[in-house]
Parts: structure tokens; C-alpha cells; sequence
């Protein structure tokens, strides 16, 4: 039985946590505004908080999708959250793992993108609004779209573990069977 926590990074951060055979419990934790610096410690102990209170074994993480031109806070914003992630974990010896949004949202049975049809600055949005809808016809009910990512990253990973334990390995399988020996 493994006790995961999948985050969506974000100022408003998604989390969903629990056993990866059991229910989760999941929410948005807002991060202070202003100083990158500010945030990365609030982030830090939310992590620390998560992690010790709820004896969690492996974090999974959305990577962050780095746009071709942006500036240096909106990369600070992106990929120094996924920095401080990383640093918290390996600090007290918790595995983590970046999960592709594709990924993640395929195997959720979310869509990965918005169809052609809606305008681009509606797409992320209808997105989102996909992945809230997958949430709530699964039974759960993210108060926003930070927790609907989490729940999905989450759902994804522990339905990954119970896949993997249900497959048989080379040794509980039969290699002779059906040969004469």
C-alpha cells in the first residue's frame, strides 16, 4: 500500500493525497503572493506539512510547460515551483516523479486538448472545465480546477500502482505451460 500526493504547481495549489488503493482527500492550497521567495517557502512547508502529517511515500507532480518566450518571473512562477518540489523531496528522502500533462490527463480519460473548434483563448478553460466534469463523474468534488488536476494526477498514478500489482511477474507465471516436458 503506497501513500502517494500528486500536486498541480500553481499559485493556487492543487493537491491530492492517500493510500493509491483507497479514497484521497484533496483541495488547493493558496500560496502567499508577491516575492517568488515568499511562495517557495510557503510551498516548502505545505510539502513538509503533507508529507510527514499523512506518511506519504512518493509525490507525483505535474511538469511544468515552458513556453518558448516568457519572462523571468512567469519562469519562476513555472519551473522554480518545480525546483522547490523537487529540493523538498530529495531533502527528506521522499521519491518524486514530474508527470507529463498528456500523460496524466489521458490515463485520467480527461482530454488532453480542447477541440479546433473552441477559440483559442477559450481552450485552456474548456480544458479545465474537462477535467472537472471527469472528477465529478468519478464522484469527487474539487472545489476548483487546481484540485481537479491533482485528483486526475493522482487517480492516474495510483490506478498505474494497482496495475502494476495486479500483473503477474516472470516468477508467479508458468513458463512450462502447455509445452511437454
Amino acid at each position: 500500500m503506497t501513500n502517494i500526493l500528486a500536486l498541480d504547481p500553481s499559485v493556487q495549489m492543487g493537491f491530492c493525497h492517500g493510500r493509491h488503493d483507497g479514497t484521497p482527500m484533496y483541495g488547493t492550497h493558496r500560496l502567499p503572493k508577491g516575492k517568488f521567495s515568499r511562495q517557495a517557502l510557503a510551498l516548502e512547508e505545505m510539502i513538509l506539512d503533507l508529507i510527514k502529517a499523512n506518511g506519504i511515500e512518493r509525490v507525483y507532480a505535474e511538469k511544468p510547460i515552458m513556453p518558448r518566450v516568457t519572462s523571468f518571473d512567469a519562469m519562476m512562477a513555472m519551473a522554480g515551483k518545480a525546483a522547490v518540489i523537487g529540493m523538498t523531496c530529495t531533502r527528506i528522502g521522499i521519491d518524486l516523479v514530474y508527470v507529463d500533462m498528456a500523460a496524466w490527463r489521458s490515463e485520467f480519460g480527461s482530454p488532453t486538448q480542447a477541440p479546433k473548434r473552441v477559440p483559442k483563448p477559450e481552450r485552456r478553460k474548456w480544458l479545465k472545465a474537462a477535467t472537472i466534469a471527469r472528477c465529478e463523474a468519478l464522484g469527487y468534488a474539487p472545489e476548483d480546477d487546481n484540485a481537479a488536476d491533482a485528483i486526475g494526477i493522482w487517480w492516474s498514478r495510483a490506478n498505474a500502482i494497482l496495475a502494476r500489482e495486479a500483473a503477474p511477474t516472470l516468477f508467479e507465471t508458468d513458463l512450462t505451460a502447455g509445452m511437454e516436458v
